[in-house]
């Protein structure tokens, strides 16, 4: 195991905000109930909504393919229970007010569509491994919703030398990725030597921040004594977990600008992505739930195995409701995640959280004027103006935003959380990346 000297590979600015896991980091992960209803959504990827391949009435069982992926970028989406499917219609969307989503009512009989069957995932090669993220719906669990099977297949020609294995959880609060790696390694070192076979990877490198021990040594005893797998403990800095900003703390490779890492001959998976391409790989089961970590205000914190479509009113209700009047409910992390206007939205694949914060906590704050004291551009870690976005997005300036590069912001909200001024920066960039 490697610990990066920060001085020799260090990505520009950051962040340290409070760690804030310990509600959940020792919480092990626990199966929900099945709900009453799942509200399904065909969005749960960048890209293309996928296409309904169910009618109202249907009765499908639980891994049962439901949405088919359209042309170019898109991904497959299945039934998380068993039941009968009683509308396909706009609901509420945690990362849109609304989207296209199958309901399906729970029968509670939680039948299969193809029973689980073992199999010898050894001698796959790459491309039925892209198949087998293809078909069960695989997409980027950290967040972006990538869909798997497009990363997991490079341009021809192009050399990919490295996995990068995702494993930095930088977000404050979420402990989800940390549980995974210290209740299953193993399924997420079979996910990555999957992957690396997949884009002819010769080398695999597992990234966890240096505040996260425990997942260290879990991960290193799965290991054992492959020398093809090397562990890199990067010292905890937001937001590590970036690719770009990963990929240089570790090779000292920059991704050009609105370029992708495959560029730089390197991938990047999450532990959660590859962790579910190795159970679909060995079982033939779909991405149908996921690992989340619920916090903040309810009774009981706790990381969760989700059925994808179960509202976020049954998730809390699962963890004993709340314990003080809710003041905002935001999905994924503190730093990145968005706020809900009701707690109705389904989980989809990409929920790594739901924090619950008071009202305290949630209390808005004044904007007021810029001082120009630059540091929203001393922490930002894509050598950006954030200052200068927001002022031109403000007053509708737009040709001066395409001069300051609006659309390399990766959203990390790492200038909001330093601004004294407490000017929204994230979101006038998001803004000026819309119109621009």
């Amino acid at each position: 195991m490697v610990e990066v000297d920060s001085a020799k590979y260090r990505f520009p600015g950051g962040v340290h905000p409070p760690d804030l896991k310990q509600l959940t980091r020792f919480k092990s992960i626990q199966e929900i109930k099945s709900p009453t209803k799942v509200y399904i959504p065909l969005s749960q990827h960048i890209g293309k909504p996928a296409e309904p391949v169910v009618a109202v009435d249907d009765y499908v069982k639980k891994g049962q393919l439901i949405a088919s992926a359209a042309q170019g970028c898109s991904a497959n989406v299945h039934a998380s229970i068993s039941g009968r499917v009683v509308d396909i219609t706009g609901w509420a969307h945690p990362l849109m007010r609304s989207a296209p989503a199958t309901i399906i009512e729970n029968d509670n009989q939680n039948i299969v569509i193809n029973p689980p069957k073992p199999r010898n995932i050894e001698s796959l090669k790459p491309q039925e491994i892209v198949q087998v993220a293809l078909d069960a719906g695989l997409v980027g669990m950290g967040g972006a919703g990538f869909p798997t099977h497009i990363k997991l297949s490079p341009p021809a020609g192009q050399k990919i030398d490295v996995l990068i294995v995702n494993g930095c959880e930088c977000e404050s609060v979420l402990s989800c990725d940390f549980r995974l790696m210290v209740e299953e390694p193993e399924v997420i070192i079979a996910g990555s030597k999957l992957a690396a076979r997949a884009v002819g990877a010769e080398r695999i490198i597992i990234a966890i921040e240096n505040n996260k021990p425990e997942a260290i040594e879990s991960i290193s005893e799965a290991i054992g004594y492959d020398n093809k797998i090397e562990i890199i403990q990067l010292k905890t800095r937001y937001p590590q977990g970036g690719e770009k900003q990963l990929i240089y703390a570790l090779t000292g490779r920059k991704v050009p600008a609105g370029g992708l890492p495959f560029q730089v001959g390197v991938v990047v998976h999450n532990v959660a992505t590859l962790a579910a391409l190795a159970r679909s790989a060995q079982t033939g089961m779909p991405l149908v739930q996921r690992v989340i970590t619920v916090a903040g205000c309810v009774k009981n914190p706790m990381n969760l195995l989700v059925p994808v479509g179960t509202t976020y009113r049954d998730v809390i209700n699962a963890c004993g409701g709340y314990d003080r009047k809710p003041g905002k409910i935001i999905s994924g992390g503190p730093m990145m995640g968005t706020a809900e206007v009701n707690v109705d939205v389904p989980v989809t694949k990409t929920t790594s959280g739901i924090i619950v914060l008071t009202e305290s906590e949630s209390a808005y704050f004044e904007e007021d004027a810029c001082i120009r004291c630059a540091r929203c551009v001393d922490v930002c870690p894509m050598n950006l103006y954030p200052l200068l976005i927001a002022r031109y997005a403000r007053y509708g300036e737009w040709e001066k935003v395409r001069t300051v590069s609006p659309q390399d912001c990766i959203e990390c909200g790492a200038c909001a959380y330093v601004c004294p001024a407490h000017i929204p920066l994230v979101h006038y960039i998001k803004w000026a990346k819309s119109m621009t």
